[in-house]
């Protein structure tokens, strides 16, 4: 690349903070901040895990928080993803410029019971299907006398 006359090179600033969004208690702390933007910016600090940042600047996980959802999107966009072995789990290492979103539980839906379905009555069927072994065992009895 050559440089000529007039032309203009940009330099950005070096991005040392951190975003943290999604299902944290930091509305609790920064209502206001996290009314206008829904996320908190916060200074990078070296060495520091995702949890850190997590408890130290946004008031820990949600109730509705998802540990397995947490994700780090670095300052190029690549996306790291929390990774489970066993009973651990590996969260992402933050950089400077990252983005700490923490993703919510799923919601699993309550199955309603249609219209024609009713809790059965446990009682009323053994009663029912005694009555009807009884009338059956009748009739055999019945037509082996009259024979």
């Amino acid at each position: 690349m050559i440089l000529q006359e007039g032309d203009e090179i940009f330099i950005p600033k070096r991005n040392d903070l951190v975003t943290i969004t999604g299902a944290t208690n930091t509305y609790e702390w920064y209502p206001q901040k996290v009314a206008e933007l829904g996320r908190i910016n916060v200074q990078y600090s070296k060495n520091k895990n995702v949890m850190y940042y997590i408890n130290e600047y946004a008031g820990g996980l949600s109730k509705n928080a998802s540990k397995a959802k947490i994700s780090v999107i670095d300052a190029s966009g690549k996306v790291h993803k929390t990774k489970r072995f066993l009973f651990f789990q590996t969260y992402p290492k933050v950089k400077p410029g990252s983005t700490i979103n923490v993703g919510y539980k799923t919601v699993k839906p309550k199955e309603e019971k249609g219209k024609n379905e009713e809790d059965v009555k446990w009682g009323e069927v053994l009663a029912n299907s005694i009555a009807q072994a009884t009338a059956i065992l009748s009739i055999i009895l019945l037509i082996q006398n009259v024979n």
